[in-house]
Order: C-alpha cells, then sequence, then structure tokens
C-alpha cells in the first residue's frame, strides 16, 4: 500500500493546474516554506531519503497527463511539507501550524470524540484541539505528533528522527516515568535492557493496530500484555508501563457485554481497576502540579475507577476484598474511594463540557 507522504503528494502534483495553485497555496504556511530555510545538513539528508519518492511521483504524474509539472525541487519541497506536517488521517494545514511537545499543554480530539461529563458526544463534526490546563497569555499552544503520548523517549526519538529528520529534544517527563528497574546489586545490562524495551513497544504498536482492525481477540491480547516483562524491566512509573495498563484497560472494556441489562464480569471489572489505579498514579505523576491536575485523561482513568469500585462492592464485594484487601477490605474504604474518585472525575470532566 502507497504510504501517506506519497498518497498526499501524489493527489497535489495531479491535481488540475488551478486546483493544484490552490492546494500549494493553503500549504505556504507550513515547513519548509522554502528548501533554503532547512538547515543544509537536514537538507542532504531530505534529499537523499526522498529522491527515489520524487522521482517516481514526477513519473506517475507525467504518466498520468498533468500538465505544467513543477521542478525536481519544487516537488520535494511540496513532499517535505506532507512528510513534516502531516498526520495518520491526513493533512490538516490549521493542526499543523501547532508545534510538538511530548507534555503537550493541549489535546486533540477527532470530529465526536470528545465526551462530556453527562455522557454526550460534542457534536461540532470537526476535530478539536482543546487546552488541557490553564495556559497563560503568550505562552506556545503545544500537542503531541507522537499517539499514543505514553512511550519512552528512545521510541519517541527513533520515530520523530524517521519523520522529521532532526533529534527530538529531552524528556520533559519526571525522571521515574523513563526509568528501567536497575536491580540494587548485581551488574545491568542497559543496552540489553534498552533493545528489550524497543522491542516491547514495538510490539506494542502491533497489537494497537490489531485491535483497531479488530484483528485480535481482546481475551488474547489481555494474555500477551499480561506476559510482558514490564515488572521486571521497568519502573512501575514508567510511560511504557503506563501504555501497558491502558491497553489492558481497553481490551477489558471490550470484554464488557454491550447489552445493558448484562454486567461486566468480576473478572473484567478487576482488571479494569487494578490497570486503572496504575494509570492513575502515573498520570498524577506526569501531570503534577496546578498545570496537570485538570488534565482529561486523569477524569478519564478517574471514571473508570469509580464505575469498577461501584460495580464491584454493589455486586461482587468478596472479589473486591480478595483482590485488594489492604485497600479495599471494607465497605467504608471502598465506597470513600469511589466517591473521591466519582467526584474528581466530574469535576474534571466538567471543565470540557
Amino acid at each position: 500500500q502507497e504510504e501517506l507522504h506519497m498518497q498526499l503528494t501524489r493527489r497535489v502534483l495531479q491535481a488540475p493546474t488551478a486546483d493544484r495553485s490552490r492546494l500549494v497555496a493553503e500549504m505556504v504556511t507550513l515547513y519548509p516554506r522554502k528548501l533554503d530555510e532547512m538547515s543544509p545538513e537536514i537538507l542532504e539528508v531530505a534529499k537523499g531519503k526522498y529522491a527515489a519518492d520524487v522521482a517516481s511521483l514526477l513519473a506517475a504524474a507525467g504518466e498520468a497527463g498533468t500538465e505544467d509539472l513543477p521542478g525536481e525541487a519544487d516537488v520535494l519541497q511540496m513532499l517535505l511539507q506532507v512528510v513534516f506536517n502531516a498526520f495518520e488521517g491526513g493533512l490538516y494545514i490549521k493542526k499543523a501550524m501547532l508545534n510538538h511537545c511530548c507534555r503537550p499543554n493541549c489535546i486533540t480530539f477527532q470530529a465526536g470524540e470528545r465526551v462530556r461529563s453527562d455522557g454526550n458526544t460534542v457534536s461540532t463534526g470537526k476535530s478539536e484541539v482543546v487546552a488541557t490546563q490553564a495556559i497563560a497569555a503568550g505562552t506556545e499552544v503545544t500537542i503531541s505528533y507522537l499517539v499514543p503520548v505514553e512511550q519512552s523517549h528512545g521510541t519517541r526519538s527513533r520515530k520523530w528522527e524517521a519523520q522529521h529528520l532532526c533529534a527530538l529534544a529531552p524528556s520533559p517527563w519526571p525522571a521515574e516515568m523513563e526509568q528501567f528497574n536497575v536491580p540494587a546489586e548485581g551488574p545491568f545490562d542497559q543496552e540489553g535492557a534498552h533493545e528489550d524495551l524497543e522491542t516491547i513497544e514495538d510490539d506494542l504498536d502491533a497489537l494497537d493496530d490489531q485491535l483497531n482492525f479488530e484483528q485480535m481477540r481482546p481475551a488474547e491480547a489481555i494474555e500477551l500484555l499480561a506476559n510482558l516483562p514490564i515488572k521486571e524491566l521497568l519502573h512501575p512509573r514508567h510511560l511504557t508501563a503506563c501504555r501497558v495498563h491502558n491497553l489492558i484497560v481497553r481490551c477489558a472494556h471490550l470484554l464488557t457485554p454491550k447489552k445493558k441489562k448484562k454486567e461486566p464480569t468480576p473478572e473484567a471489572l478487576i482488571l479494569v481497576l487494578r490497570s486503572s489505579l496504575e494509570v492513575r498514579e502515573t498520570m498524577l505523576l506526569g501531570w503534577a502540579g496546578a498545570a496537570g491536575k485538570d488534565h482529561c485523561e486523569i477524569a478519564r482513568v478517574q471514571c473508570d475507577i469509580h464505575a469498577a469500585l461501584d460495580c464491584l462492592a454493589n455486586n461482587h464485594k468478596e472479589a473486591l476484598e480478595e483482590a485488594f484487601p489492604e485497600k479495599f477490605g471494607t465497605w467504608q474504604k471502598s465506597s470513600k474511594a469511589e466517591y473521591a474518585a466519582r467526584k474528581e472525575y466530574l469535576r474534571i470532566s466538567k471543565l470540557y463540557d
């Protein structure tokens, strides 16, 4: 299948002359506005990496009978504007004007993806960029180009450099969220740990795609996730460990019966609760301080915690107490925790209505 940057550039290049001129004019704000605004080193890398793609695009346009074809330099610039600024769903001119940050102050939603505190979706018919914290005047508005944000700095750097041909800035997350689980005594194979983590994150990318295209059963995915050596390899608050827990919650939700009259199983609820508690701890660390306490992802996790606790405490009390004897071993403890999670979920979610 043709890669996205080739699909989009080909469509612009092979459009009728008037349409192509209009599209190029719309892209004028995107980097690089001119090839000479790129550093000489990055430009040389780009020329070498995309020379065959430029030749292929021009050849295909010629075979299609496209008139007034631009030269190689203009096609390379057009291609790089797409490569550097496109997202998975396409090229969004206004969204592409926002810079990347690994710990951004905004989040993006596809049309119909944002949910109000009453459970109804926000139907604007458009994708949205929404602030996740109060942003002071003069502060740059940022989003994450790398989805999900819960990826190690090594993996983020690898993906960033492959697309943008330059180095990624140092990680802005607390140190624990990038740390390995280093043994107190004995040798530690740093290089081997990085290789193992890279393999795990590649597997998570593949699993994410399989779930998106319904090519893997949720129960099978949970088993695979549970067998990953996360505890042995990573600090409990590591970003990749958080991603694993998020995927477990997602799979557990997929196991929940669609029919309203059927309650989820206690096993699925325990999975949601256990992993959501881990995700919450990591998010509270990552988004620590007044700026991050209102992040909508924290609201999502608080909602999962309160819903799981409510259902377990009312319908599967013994299973709850057996799974969490210290934390939720009494009705008072579980009800207090459920109330606190629900209260925080409602408080945060109302900020996004």
